[in-house]
């Protein structure tokens, strides 16, 4: 199998089939294992003539031989590959009553709900508050998935503040080391919660870690206006256009800007090349002018 031989690996697997009936639950499993890792390899590595569906039929198999937990989750993992949400979920919360109940049990059982169309937000966070509650606080450093995991899932269900303590708890856990990404996400949800001068800091240091993202500069320039910082938005806005000079949103926050600064003629011409672009915010402002 390693070769990438299945052909050849089956036949061993059927010879110990005929010789060893009374440890077929341990070659069923082991096949299963097998055919599940040949199938979640790199797409560009052939797999045939194994499949997900048959290395799933063999971790069933094993189980009717031999009804285990370390089987039910093979069962599991192979219908989630299958994307058979609904019953990797059922699966994965049914190892949950046994001696493999573990946080990462929980975990898998929310993607399985997150990814079921409808399924309520707050229903997924209580699967994560489920692993959570396997770890002391203050939280060890293993911990970090899960919360991060259930930050999203809280910003999802709009219980915005306690995603924002989540991962301002990850970020801790990380040792402070995260991506501009990470502080665009969180400064997002912290202007929607009025937390304009944690969300300040994060755009600073989103734009600190990628100076050339010119949505991070418009990002910057639109949170500046917004507190007051004109001047700082007037900067900003103007670094996202010397990056990206198709940007619209970067001309009418620019043009919303000097027109505070009572530049009329200065902001009216940038509004003009944001509705230019396609930006019809700029235009509407434009038109109450008028």
């Amino acid at each position: 199998a390693g070769l990438g031989q299945y052909g050849q690996a089956q036949a061993v697997y059927d010879y110990g089939f005929e010789k060893a009936a009374n440890r077929a639950d341990e070659l069923h499993y082991s096949l299963s294992n097998m055919m599940y890792a040949a199938c979640t390899t790199a797409a560009s590595l052939p797999h045939e003539p194994w499949t997900m569906e048959q290395a799933l039929a063999q971790a069933e198999a094993a189980f009717a031989k031999r009804p285990l937990s370390i089987y039910t989750k093979r069962k599991a993992d192979c219908l989630y590959a299958l994307k058979r949400y609904a019953e990797a979920q059922d699966a994965y919360l049914s190892l949950t009553r046994t001696n493999l109940r573990s946080p990462e049990l929980f975990m898998y059982a929310s993607l399985c709900l997150q990814r079921q169309e409808g399924s309520p937000a707050d229903s997924i966070v209580a699967l994560q508050d489920s692993a959570l509650a396997f770890y002391a606080q203050p939280y060890p450093r293993e911990a970090a998935p899960v919360i991060l995991m259930r930050a999203a899932s809280l910003q999802a269900a709009g219980r915005k503040r306690e995603a924002v303590a989540d991962y301002n708890t990850y970020e801790h856990l990380n040792g402070g080391n995260m991506t501009a990404a990470f502080y665009y996400t969180r400064e997002q949800l912290e202007v929607e919660c009025r937390m304009y001068p944690a969300a300040l800091n994060d755009i600073e240091r989103a734009v600190r870690l990628s100076p050339d993202d010119a949505v991070l500069r418009a990002e910057q320039a639109a949170l500046n206006y917004r507190v007051g910082q004109v001047e700082e938005a007037v900067m900003a806005a103007k670094e996202a256009i010397r990056i990206d000079p198709a940007m619209p949103d970067a001309y009418r926050i620019l043009g919303v800007c000097l027109r505070q600064q009572g530049k009329k003629a200065e902001a009216r011409a940038q509004l003009q090349k944001a509705v230019e672009l396609g930006d019809t915010l700029a235009g509407d402002i434009l038109n109450k002018e008028e």
